[in-house]
């Protein structure tokens, strides 16, 4: 009894360690989360997050200490500590300057958590896309199989008929069996990359909770209302057009800058007389002659091309997301139109008043069972159509990686905790 017990212990353990690392959709989104490539930005952010806002903004640009022989004698050396200050212009500049790095920063990083996030739906999509269109062309081969033996079967009963039928039915079998190899070898190498991605053993996806293009339609009514948009890729070159404005203004005000130096020198040499001994140097730089004026032009071009970069980049995104937007709706209401006309045709066309018939060709029957899967082979085009351009308007609106997240292939959208 002890061991029966023991046994069935070790079976629960074994299957609940396995469903644990099983993957399921809420699970596959969350797993962006520990991506590598946002890991390793996040060490970059966190070690710049540590550095003292003080040593960007201190008062000095530098200090130098310097010494001086003279005829090689050691007591007629000189010393000197040269402080190099920065105006008051210039520590606002590079207080604002990290404020726009750290944000810059922060805005990379949510565009890589985006990018991520996308790619890990565009996978998830592609498998279901694929598992779909596998039962599909399953369900073909099926009819091909059955068609084949039909003519089979008529040909030995008449020989004289024409064989050229049964020959190209069998071709169409072996033609959609290799395919049917190649897709089952797609979802095998989509499901190992899904695998390797989130480090995980199995996958269980539910396909039968995607949403569908009604329930999209429903979603895209209150979308659509909203019009303000927070694209991660615009986000991240409207901070690097705010860097670069900020570099800019450190260089504009540096040319306004008039002490280049004050230095507090010792001379050994006058050690006896203590007041003697010290000296104080100011260097002003006079004006026209600034060195830093060619930095001033380059880092106001750079500017100016950010700036120019992200006018360019904001008008071709709301063409972007206006086009996928139109696009969608046309892909719904011609989704609709071919629904409505197949439904108007499968009523007249119905296989089981057909197979009321007495004396009802076997081969008619597999060719209305074969326009039915034509159909769902057409259905299941414009609804992962529609999905995918679903998918691609949430990225662009920047809601696919808002938080909290939200699992927008669900039907119900829900947030997932």
């Amino acid at each position: 009894m002890k061991k029966f017990i023991l046994i069935n212990i070790l079976i629960y353990c074994y299957f609940t360690n396995y469903h644990a690392k099983a993957l399921d959709i809420n699970k596959w989104i969350l797993s962006a989360e520990n991506d590598d490539y946002l890991k390793n930005h996040s060490e970059w952010a966190s070690y710049f997050d540590k550095i003292p806002a003080q040593k960007s903004i201190i008062n000095l640009k530098k200090i130098e200490f310097r010494t001086e022989f003279n005829e090689f004698d050691l007591s007629k050396q000189k010393y000197a500590f040269r402080f190099y200050p920065k105006t008051k212009d210039e520590i606002s500049s590079n207080e604002h300057l990290l404020k726009t790095l750290k944000k810059q920063i922060e805005a990379e990083h949510n565009l890589i958590f985006s990018q991520v996030l996308y790619k890990r739906y565009k996978l998830m999509i592609e498998y279901f896309e694929t598992l779909s269109l596998h039962d599909i062309k399953n369900k073909l081969l099926v009819i091909y199989d059955d068609r084949v033996q039909v003519l089979k079967k008529k040909w030995i009963n008449n020989m004289t008929m024409d064989i050229n039928s049964l020959v190209s039915s069998e071709d169409n079998y072996n033609k959609l069996f290799i395919e049917l190899m190649n897709i089952d070898n797609k979802i095998k190498n989509i499901a190992a990359q899904m695998k390797q991605i989130a480090n995980c053993s199995e996958i269980n996806f539910d396909m039968n909770l995607c949403i569908n293009p009604e329930e999209i339609e429903s979603w895209l009514i209150s979308f659509q209302k909203d019009s303000i948009y927070e694209n991660a890729d615009l986000n991240y070159q409207k901070s690097n057009t705010e860097l670069a404005q900020k570099k800019y203004e450190i260089d504009f005000v540096k040319d306004k800058s008039f002490i280049n130096f004050i230095s507090i020198d010792y001379n050994s040499d006058q050690y006896r007389h203590f007041d003697k001994s010290f000296s104080m140097e100011f260097a002003f730089i006079l004006p026209f002659f600034q060195d830093n004026f060619d930095n001033t032009i380059k880092s106001k071009r750079k500017y100016l091309r950010e700036k120019y970069k992200y006018q360019e980049e904001k008008i071709a995104f709301y063409e972007q997301i206006n086009a996928v937007s139109d696009s969608l709706n046309n892909q719904i209401l011609k989704y609709y139109e071919f629904i409505n006309r197949n439904n108007e045709i499968q009523s007249d066309l119905s296989f089981e008043k057909y197979m009321n018939i007495e004396g009802a060709d076997p081969l008619t029957l597999l060719k209305i069972k074969e326009s039915f899967i034509t159909k769902d082979l057409f259905i299941h085009n414009f609804s992962w159509a529609i999905r995918k351009q679903f998918i691609e308007l949430i990225y662009l609106s920047g809601k696919l990686s808002e938080k909290p997240l939200r699992n927008y292939l669900s039907n119900k959208i829900e947030v997932i905790l």
